[in-house]
């Protein structure tokens, strides 16, 4: 399986990320509030988070 992480600066941009995922239609798994996973067609997991 492969994996990615991003980091991101602020909230704002994670949510910016997250409705982009919705009108794809892609899965979004919340872990925390600042972070999540996103799943492709293809099966690869990335992993996106706020920086700290």
């Amino acid at each position: 399986m492969a994996y990615y992480v991003f980091e991101v600066e602020c909230k704002e941009e994670l949510l910016n990320i997250v409705k982009q995922a919705q009108e794809l239609e892609a899965p979004i798994k919340w872990l925390n509030l600042s972070e999540l996973n996103l799943v492709d067609p293809d099966g690869i997991v990335t992993r996106i988070r706020l920086a700290q």
